[in-house]
């Protein structure tokens, strides 16, 4: 890919990707690549569902009708022929916190029954096609305080892990120590105004410095830094029932069973996440 500049600024840079056909790999993407083919990861349902139950110490995903569409996913993702190692292990990563996210939902409900009380009064709702502006509208309502907005490391991590407990004191001195001393380009390659302890936060900070070492420019397409207002869509992924898993690989079975089933009990679901996010 190849960066020219049109006119004068910031403003004036245009992007053009020249190498989609042989893409010219840095070195440390060559590295990665490279440490990726080392392993070869085996995506099963039981085997989703395992890491879940041991990330967490939890065993209870309520009810198992979600089992049926994580198969699809499991089977449409082994016969994706396109699909290299480092795809297998990213796919396989979400698929695993997403079914932690789904034990931690159900275990909040359990021990927080009154967050089902919780009203979500006057939401607003963004409906369009991908690509056509969708993301830019939902970053330009969040400006307003007068909206609760959901930034992106509260949508892959709704919950708190109890496993993980609250950050020590010393670990959130450490991170202030350390958010003192980032510089200026740094916070700007992060995304991040404030470092937080909060483990699900570092990761999701960790995770965005990884994407753009690989893909160096996905931050002109959709940013994904940790403050960024994300679209609730990502709290219906521990059901297995939302169409952002056509966006990972070629998903035609999975895809199919989702366009023929009613939707109806999966926004449902979402809606108790975000009673959830709420009471929290």
């Amino acid at each position: 890919m190849t960066e020219r500049r049109r006119g004068g600024g910031a403003h004036g840079k245009v992007l053009f990707v020249d190498d989609l056909s042989a893409p010219v790999l840095t070195p440390a993407q060559r590295s990665i690549r490279w440490l990726a083919s080392m392993r070869r990861t085996s995506i099963t349902t039981e085997g989703v569902l395992g890491r879940a139950r041991r990330r967490t110490g939890l065993d209870d995903f309520g009810p198992g009708d979600f089992e049926a569409r994580l198969q699809l996913l499991v089977e449409d993702y082994g016969a994706d022929r396109g699909m290299g190692e480092m795809g297998r292990q990213m796919v396989s990563a979400d698929l695993v916190r997403y079914a932690t996210n789904r034990l931690l939902i159900h275990d909040y409900l359990r021990r927080h029954p009154e967050a089902l009380e919780e009203r979500i009064e006057r939401p607003l709702v963004v409906v369009g096609l991908p690509r056509s502006g969708t993301t830019h509208l939902v970053n330009l309502l969040a400006a307003d305080s007068r909206f609760r907005s959901l930034p992106l490391w509260e949508a892959l991590e709704p919950v708190p892990n109890p496993r993980e407990g609250t950050p020590s004191s010393a670990k959130v001195a450490a991170v202030r120590s350390i958010d003192g001393m980032l510089p200026r380009r740094a916070r700007e390659w992060l995304g991040v105004d404030h470092l937080m302890a909060d483990p699900r936060y570092l990761r999701c900070a960790a995770s965005w410095v990884g994407m753009r070492t690989m893909v160096p420019y996905v931050a002109a397409m959709h940013p994904m830094n940790p403050d960024h207002v994300h679209e609730e869509i990502e709290l219906m992924g521990p059901d297995f029932s939302c169409y952002t898993f056509e966006w990972t690989g070629h998903v035609p079975r999975y895809r199919d069973d989702y366009l023929e089933r009613d939707q109806t009990p999966h926004y449902a679901y979402m809606k108790r996440v975000l009673q959830i996010l709420q009471h929290l």
